[in-house]
């Protein structure tokens, strides 16, 4: 996502964002809910936190921690857009219960070129493991364990695709656009990984009659048409969607999770009326030998 315009300076995803047309505000609720009984067991007033892909405005879990007024947090960003990574260090919105904030330009999928030699308490990723396969899913659940503290959580709110319908693999690359690489991680990184015992019924993306995700862009042409959204941004976020947003399901996802010792819980969107919530959940997850 590096490159991608609906990211960058200027782009279309801060519309996105402040007028809620993937549920960044029901999410914030459910996350609330999550950590406050989370913060009941911690009993600490202190929380190291680790937001990656934090784009230029994270506005979810910085929400979040505005809610917690009694709590001290440490926020450290990871974001591989330059544009985004800018805007973070300059965003005007971290309340004053955030001592510390640290913005790095790198890639959340490589948590061994961060640089980071620290525990935290809370990792969270908003809206973007939807665009990871199976494998890369399970790289980055192993990988994070040396960055997550004994007792700390992981928090994860995304578009999940809905129960009982093929998962659609990603391509290695734009069809249109060879040098448009689609992959997270490494291929080389991936070797070795065998997620055959999972059970997960796929198909090549094209390769199925039935492509799911033409009724979620179909919902969301008509959320932004509705709220008047500029006609090349939306095009160009309906563009993305269609290229690279081919996620697991929840189920899927906390199936490999288990594979990497984090034991998961799953809140949906369905008790909201949100036009997206059949495609929309938050999944927190801990180490399984502190639940």
């Amino acid at each position: 996502m590096k490159r991608e315009k609906v990211f960058s300076k200027g782009g279309f995803y801060s519309f996105v964002v402040h007028n809620n047309i993937v549920g960044h505000r029901e999410a914030i609720a459910i996350i609330c809910q999550g950590i406050a009984q989370w913060l009941s067991l911690k009993k600490q007033g202190q929380v190291k936190v680790l937001d990656l892909a934090c784009g230029g405005e994270p506005f979810v879990i910085i929400s979040v921690m505005s809610q917690f007024t009694g709590i001290r947090f440490e926020y450290t960003g990871i974001d591989i857009n330059p544009d985004q990574v800018a805007l973070a260090q300059r965003y005007s919105g971290y309340p004053a219960n955030i001592s510390h904030v640290a913005i790095i330009q790198r890639n959340a999928w490589q948590p061994s070129d961060w640089g980071l030699n620290e525990t935290y308490d809370l990792i969270f990723s908003g809206l973007n493991f939807h665009h990871a396969t199976p494998e890369e899913l399970f790289f980055l659940g192993k990988a994070l364990q040396p960055f997550l503290s004994p007792k700390g959580i992981v928090v994860n709110y995304d578009v999940y695709r809905p129960r009982g319908i093929p998962y659609l693999r990603k391509p290695n690359c734009n069809p249109n656009n060879k040098n448009d690489i689609y992959a997270l991680v490494p291929p080389e990184a991936l070797s070795g990984i065998d997620l055959s015992g999972l059970g997960i019924v796929e198909y090549a993306f094209g390769a199925h009659p039935y492509d799911w995700r033409q009724d979620l862009l179909r919902i969301s042409k008509t959320l932004l048409d509705e709220l008047g959204a500029d006609k090349a941004g939306a095009e160009e976020m309906l563009d993305h969607v269609a290229r690279r947003d081919l996620p697991v399901s929840t189920e899927e996802m906390q199936r490999i999770w288990s594979l990497v010792g984090l034991e998961t819980h799953v809140y949906d969107f369905q008790k909201t009326n949100h036009p997206l919530k059949d495609y929309l959940a938050v999944i927190m997850a801990r180490k399984a030998r502190e639940i």
